[in-house]
């Protein structure tokens, strides 16, 4: 049995000393700003054609029956290289939480004060905004339910604990305001409110983005 746990926290020690080689850009070969980083075997998994669902399983053991226990989600979490695979991965895992699901669209205009074009509205239109995907911001299209568990992007309010990279736990679903749950730090289990909020992009295209 001890041998046993001192493999697991090597395995853990060796992953997080690899996840760390990636951040510091030792591992992968750089092409024009992206890398090419090979997986060591040992960390894959093998079955191509249940992949996602043994992925899950091995992150979140049991998930329908610890999905109501908020520390189940503080101790778990799967990082992804791309938004592509962080809304695939969404859709699959709020599939296995009950409840009603709720819809939140995006009202995205240009803030014309900053174009240096003079068509702007139909350059870019409404249905051309809602196809961006960026880093730091929100999709056009965000589906949640109560007990589902995601994270701030935004300083909203850091001395009670809403800063980017907070981890929450949907509570209630509204109009136009979400109650959740802080699921670590100093402010763990405090009940907060998030708003609608305007969200401008440091970078080019320049939108204003507000939660509907």
């Amino acid at each position: 049995m001890q041998g046993s746990s001192y493999q697991n926290l090597n395995d853990i020690r060796e992953f997080s000393e690899w996840l760390l080689k990636i951040e510091n850009g030792e591992v992968g070969e750089d092409f024009d700003g992206e890398a090419t980083i090979e997986v060591p075997y040992e960390m894959l998994i093998k079955d191509q054609e249940n992949g996602l669902a043994k992925l899950v399983e091995f992150v979140y053991p049991n998930l329908l029956e610890n999905s109501t226990d908020p520390n189940f989600f503080e101790e778990h979490a799967i990082l992804s290289p791309t938004l592509i695979d962080v809304a695939m991965l969404n859709k699959y895992l709020m599939s296995f939480i009950p409840g009603d699901e709720r819809t939140y669209l995006s009202s995205n205009t240009i803030c014309k004060e900053d174009a240096n074009f003079e068509n702007e509205d139909d350059t870019f239109s409404p249905d051309i905004l809602n196809t961006f995907t960026a880093s730091g911001l929100p999709n056009h299209k965000l589906n949640f339910k109560v007990r589902v568990p995601v994270m701030l992007l935004r300083n909203i309010h850091q001395s009670n604990g809403l800063c980017n990279g907070t981890r929450l736990l949907i509570t209630k679903l509204d109009n136009h305001v979400i109650e959740a749950k802080i699921l670590s730090g100093n402010n763990m289990d405090q009940i907060v409110l998030i708003p609608r909020m305007t969200m401008t992009p440091s970078s080019a295209p320049n939108v204003d983005y507000t939660l509907k």
